[in-house]
């Protein structure tokens, strides 16, 4: 009876031990002046954008919040077609080798429904030292016309897993 009552008492303190331990623990913070939100992990940082941001979805498309939970999904989809070198419905490859290492930039975050209803993220990314001090990159969707690989972005379709619209800025 000794044995079993301390089996018992040592599953209880493991298993409150390794609650949690899969999740993606992150940080979300209201930013001043404006309805997005400032997310923060180990792995990335970012901005989710409120549905009222003007920006470039697919026609037909409507905005929506994105959770915590989109965006990690959101990042586990994007790593996947990292690694894989996947190629998007348009026939780009999402290629690893055409960026920087993923945790050396910041991402902005929009969410739309497409035309089937099935949510995407459109994560555009661009390099922490490219940021300027007015923080301008949390209101505001940033986009440039140069700078190589300091500058991409990506529409990850929740509903099907899947990258598209893989496009990584030219040189000056």
């Amino acid at each position: 009876m000794r044995t079993l009552s301390f089996l018992i008492l040592l599953l209880v303190i493991t298993g409150c031990d390794f609650k949690n331990k899969s999740a993606d623990t992150h940080t979300i913070a209201p930013i001043e002046g404006s309805k997005n939100q400032y997310i923060t992990t180990k792995e990335y940082t970012g901005v989710i954008f409120a549905p009222d941001t003007s920006a470039n979805a697919d026609e037909g498309s409507v905005q929506f919040m994105p959770t915590a939970e989109d965006i990690e999904n959101a990042e586990r989809i994007f790593k996947m077609c990292l690694k894989t070198s996947k190629i998007d419905k348009d026939g780009v490859i999402v290629d690893s080798t055409r960026i920087q290492a993923p945790s050396g930039y910041f991402r902005q975050y929009l969410g739309y429904k497409d035309k089937n209803g099935e949510k995407v993220i459109l994560l555009n990314c661009f390099i922490k030292s490219a940021v300027s001090k007015d923080e301008t990159w949390k209101k505001e969707i940033i986009a440039f016309k140069d700078g190589g690989n300091n500058y991409f972005s990506v529409h990850i379709n929740l509903a099907t897993n899947d990258c598209f619209n893989f496009f990584v800025n030219g040189g000056a």
